[in-house]
């Protein structure tokens, strides 16, 4: 095979099967986030601080057994990715904070605003062409996230200031997204995860004495569980999964998960929230965000985009 050929395109169902990882572990995560900051468990920033420090060590052990995973990083890459996980860290703090007060689910709708922020930041910077039909998905999704969201949403004082936290981390999720695709779109999967993991662990490190409450001491046995299932599962398995997605489809695709995992958390929070009960217009609402989801894929002809270029490009320069 010519050295100088272009990289061979990931199978549609490889990056597929990629997002339902996503989705299931992230879906699920909500409940576990809710479960480790809830009160006997873990402080905010201590916790994410854990949470990416358990990620950082799991994704560490694999190196070894995936050498070609990684590779030489740009000093431009490396500064475009300690500022995505920077971006990052604030989200999480955000939603760690927000969810101390409101459940999983709730939390999960309101930062399906993401894509809708991504959507906009990719037509004003003409990244990215946004099709009739994703935005007829996104419209539809949005529907059905209002549907649930009406259902759902009881507003009251003590819970305003956490969504709008919630929101404020749907934004600087949105600005991850944005910044890996864009700036640092050729490191690969696991190499990015593993900069994120040691920024996001220092930045939460640094600001631990900030915590109010203090670490819990013996570890309380649910938290713990739910902090390692979020470092594990969560962060060392979903984020590489994530990148991979994000590296071989468009960032309008990519942020479609933002619409699946209210769908899952709500499920999630009817088996493990004893005071959680799913009404038929919680259903249809569902409903409706999955056949959004459903559309927006089959609209999105960008994955495998940058295998296209790559022809394109090197048909160009022989």
């Amino acid at each position: 095979m010519d050295s100088d050929s272009p990289p061979k395109s990931p199978a549609k169902l490889t990056v597929y099967f990629m997002y339902a990882v996503c989705a299931f572990v992230w879906g699920t995560g909500w409940y576990a986030i809710r479960l480790c900051v809830s009160d006997g468990g873990y402080p905010v920033f201590g916790g994410a601080a854990l949470r990416y420090t358990v990620a950082a060590l799991a994704l560490g052990l694999m190196v070894p057994l995936f050498p070609k995973a990684f590779g030489g990083l740009k000093r431009n890459q490396v500064l475009w990715l300690l500022l995505a996980g920077t971006f990052n860290a604030a989200a999480i703090a955000l939603l760690y904070w927000g969810e101390k007060s409101i459940s999983g689910g709730l939390a999960s709708v309101l930062t399906a605003a993401s894509p809708i922020m991504v959507a906009v930041l990719a037509f004003f910077t003409k990244t990215e062409r946004i099709t009739s039909g994703t935005i007829a998905g996104f419209c539809l999704a949005l529907t059905g996230i209002a549907m649930i969201f009406g259902e759902r949403l009881v507003i009251s004082p003590n819970h305003v200031v956490s969504m709008v936290s919630i929101l404020g981390a749907a934004l600087f999720f949105a600005l991850t997204n944005f910044t890996v695709k864009v700036k640092a779109k050729d490191v690969k999967p696991m190499q990015s995860s593993v900069f994120f993991f040691v920024s996001m662990s220092l930045i939460f490190w640094l600001a631990s004495p900030c915590d109010g409450p203090a670490m819990p001491w013996p570890p309380p046995a649910a938290p713990t569980y739910a902090l390692l299932y979020l470092g594990i599962a969560g962060s060392a398995v979903a984020f590489p999964a994530f990148f991979y997605v994000l590296r071989h489809s468009s960032l309008t695709f990519a942020s479609t998960l933002a619409f699946v995992h209210p769908v899952i958390a709500l499920l999630t929070d009817s088996m493990f929230e004893h005071e959680f009960m799913l009404t038929m217009s919680a259903y249809s609402g569902m409903s409706v965000v999955l056949v959004g989801v459903i559309l927006s894929m089959v609209s999105n002809k960008s994955i495998g985009f940058e295998r296209k270029r790559a022809v394109v490009a090197a048909r160009f320069d022989s």
